[in-house]
């Protein structure tokens, strides 16, 4: 085991190749860091090093839209990177040097703009994506999303509003409800679809989904719930 220095605010990543291959989404706070999301890594050293950044926002913020332009990676032998925006159901596909081949902007009903709010008690929480897992045998993409529940203003109820109200405070597991769509990216079609009751924060390989609730007891607990393509 060995420690490495991480100098950058970075989430979600995947590895192309370890240890000098890694690609991270998120975003820097230091001065003049481009918006761009993506940032390939090297953790050969001590020090994880940034070797460039890039992304489908052009190293642009588009006006309204928040720092946190947070990309869902996931890495492919045929099809080199898929990403997913988190704030907008965008998904790019890039080849291994980083050269965008194919971006394709769903619009559903329930997605129908990139969310560029956060939450507040008096709206509906904003869409995001929560989770994708690509699926290299059959070469479709799974997205889930994060929708407000119909009840979602009970999220609220435990919160002290009279004062910066803490995210802990609120109820995540009452304030949404999650969409699963399986994706053909060759055809831009959706092949399947389900809606489904609960919060589910992210997806694991293999259509297996991560789904947060509370007991009756107030406890916490993370489920795994298998999702199968059935009929096709």
């Amino acid at each position: 085991m060995r420690g490495i220095s991480y100098p950058y605010t970075f989430g979600i990543g995947a590895v192309v190749r370890w240890p000098d291959s890694v690609l991270i989404s998120g975003f820097s706070y230091a001065p003049r860091a481009p918006a761009d999301p993506l940032y390939p890594m090297s953790f050969r050293g001590n020090t994880a090093q940034n070797m460039r950044a890039f992304g489908s926002v052009g190293g642009k913020l588009r006006p309204g839209y928040p720092r946190d332009v947070t990309q869902h990676v996931n890495v492919e032998g045929r099809a080199g990177i898929i990403t997913v925006d988190r704030r907008a159901y965008d998904i790019t596909v890039w080849n291994r040097l980083a050269v965008e081949r194919k971006q394709w902007e769903r619009r559903p009903a329930w997605f129908a703009e990139p969310s560029t709010r956060g939450l507040g008690r008096t709206t509906p929480p904003p869409p995001a994506i929560s989770g994708t897992w690509f699926d290299s045998s059959t070469g479709l993409l799974w997205v889930v999303a994060n929708v407000a529940a119909p009840g979602w203003a009970a999220a609220w109820s435990g919160a002290d509003l009279s004062r910066d109200v803490r995210v802990s405070s609120i109820a995540m597991e009452r304030l949404y409800n999650s969409v699963l769509e399986v994706l053909d990216l060759t055809s831009g079609r959706v092949v399947a679809r389900a809606e489904i009751n609960g919060w589910v924060t992210g997806m694991l390989p293999g259509g297996r989904l991560v789904k947060y609730s509370v007991d009756i007891a107030g406890e916490p607990r993370v489920g795994i719930v298998d999702a199968k393509l059935v009929g096709r």
